[in-house]
């Protein structure tokens, strides 16, 4: 077991040491859930986009935050063409998760995952609860909290695997 941690390390120190590598393969990482919210809905469970969002999320400061932002509003632009959303809909969620990072960052030290998992799980509560009073109240739709609540749960429980596989990367991510 611990063989494999080292060798994986070493594969990730040989990969990502190149800045321009890195920004490629995250935006690649992004479009491909992006795209694969559209070609592979599991279930009714199971969201593409709020596992990109916690790629946002995770992800570490950037040189360019100009450039970030201005590109997570591009994807997300890209995500409502492509499955059919308002426009604007999936540019607000990664906005709002860029948002919640940069506001952890500053009171959380990254390889603290606890209280980022709680600012993040707070931040899923809280959009949770507007997205559905959003959809609830402005477009009469009637919705089961259960389904969505459970929905949101599964992304919670996937945050500590990639959270672990963001912290074997961060030694190579500038702050």
């Amino acid at each position: 077991m611990n063989w494999s941690i080292k060798l994986m390390k070493m594969l990730l120190s040989n990969i990502l040491t190149y800045k321009f590598f890195r920004e490629i393969s995250f935006h690649f990482i992004l479009a491909f859930l992006i795209s694969a919210s559209l070609f592979l809905e599991i279930n009714k469970y199971f969201d593409f986009l709020l596992v990109a969002s916690v790629t946002v999320y995770l992800r570490n400061k950037i040189n360019f935050p100009i450039f970030y932002v201005l590109s997570l509003f591009l994807w997300g632009l890209y995500a409502d063409i492509l499955i059919g959303y308002p426009i604007g809909y999936t540019s607000c969620i990664f906005l709002f998760f860029y948002i919640l990072s940069e506001f952890c960052s500053l009171f959380v030290e990254s390889r603290n995952i606890k209280p980022r998992f709680y600012i993040f799980t707070l931040g899923l509560l809280f959009f949770l609860i507007t997205e559905y009073l959003i959809i609830k109240l402005s477009f009469k739709v009637n919705l089961s909290f259960d389904i969505m609540l459970i929905k949101y749960f599964l992304i919670s429980l996937i945050f500590y695997p990639m959270c672990k596989i963001s912290l074997l990367i961060e030694p190579y991510n500038e702050k």
